[in-house]
């Protein structure tokens, strides 16, 4: 997937925000709480939010690696958005750090986002 893809995908999903941030990160944020983290310099990383289980089974793959200042938060980090993960694998963490992220947001807030578009989760 390229660079531009993974930002459009992102940006489709409820609620997000673009910023960069620390001068080289594309940060998409749910109500101002981060999802997902691409490093915009070649070769691109990413990181998602992931649950204790996935993340200690992500980890244990060629590279995928606990994520720097996040891990303790159960963030991974994938070295490159290439050959790491099918796109489809690509789609479905994303999504899924996004629905953790959401998870954790105020009811009000969580009920006032439209749902994930079905297109967008990967079967």
């Amino acid at each position: 997937m390229t660079l531009e893809g993974l930002r459009e995908f992102c940006r489709k999903l409820p609620g997000t925000t673009e910023d960069i941030k620390w001068e080289d990160n594309a940060v998409f944020s749910v109500e101002r709480k981060m999802y997902c983290l691409i490093n915009v310099d070649a070769p691109w990383s990413l990181s998602v939010k992931s649950t204790p289980e996935d993340a200690a089974e992500l980890v244990e793959r060629e590279g995928i690696r606990p994520a720097p200042y996040m891990a303790r938060n159960h963030w991974v980090t994938l070295d490159s958005v290439t050959g790491v993960v099918s796109d489809r694998e690509l789609r479905t963490l994303i999504v899924r750090s996004y629905d953790l992220v959401r998870a954790g947001l105020p009811k009000r807030v969580r009920e006032s986002l439209k749902p994930v578009p079905d297109a967008l989760r990967a079967r």
